[in-house]
């Protein structure tokens, strides 16, 4: 593989470079390279080095974050249609203590199945008590899958009960999964907005227009 700051990069003469959680000493050879670049990090951190480079928040919000956007969801995980799925619910993201808990204290006639397994209702709970934006459930939008969530906060365009089932405490978790499973077709409308709406996180629409914007901005006068 090239090195993403060497001179492969500099014989394709791109115009711009789009870093996902670089490490430091990659965005100090790309601000070298005099390279308008974008540093997309998941949470706060330090300014960019290089007077072309800008950095972008996934989550939270600091002085130094030229934009605050998710990130975005890759075109290949974008499903085609109204994809075929068992009748089932499955979770989003790795066991927690706090999802652990919830198990504890609910039983679901079917429990819902470990992430990555193939099922027609995706169940997120967040890590923390936090409210928070889990990347995650904008994945399974795009896959064409009917999202039951803890309220997404921020919303980033999603609305709760129009574009996925939202979820105000546990309780309503409980029962929006069960009634989700068993009659799925009566949220169908919901699930089929829901994928409509993800297209706000296809990363080739999303960077293209974070790639815009930057080139205006350093090419002005």
């Amino acid at each position: 593989m090239p090195d993403p700051a060497g001179p492969e990069l500099e014989a394709l003469a791109v115009d711009a470079v789009v870093a996902v959680t670089p490490e430091r000493q990659l965005e100090e050879r790309l601000a070298a390279l005099s390279l308008p670049a974008l540093l997309w990090r998941s949470g706060p951190a330090a300014a960019p080095v290089g007077e072309l480079q800008r950095l972008v928040l996934a989550a939270g919000d600091q002085p130094e974050a030229w934009r605050c956007v998710g990130l975005p969801v890759a075109d290949p995980r974008f499903a085609a249609g109204e994809p075929k799925l068992p009748q089932r619910a499955a979770w989003l993201g790795r066991p927690t203590p706090r999802r652990a808990s919830y198990l504890d204290w609910f039983e679901h006639t079917q429990d819902p199945a470990a992430d990555g397994t193939e099922a027609l209702v995706a169940v997120n709970l967040h890590d923390g008590d936090e409210p928070a934006f889990d990347h995650r459930a904008a994945a399974a939008l795009a896959a064409g899958r009917l999202l039951v969530s803890e309220t997404l906060v921020p919303a980033r365009g999603l609305e709760p009960g129009i574009d996925y089932l939202a979820a105000r405490d546990l309780d309503d978790l409980y029962l929006a999964v069960e009634s989700a499973v068993r009659h799925p077709q009566a949220f169908r409308r919901i699930r089929l907005r829901g994928r409509r709406k993800a297209e706000l996180f296809r990363a080739s629409r999303v960077v293209a227009r974070l790639v815009h914007d930057l080139l205006l901005e350093v090419r002005s006068p």
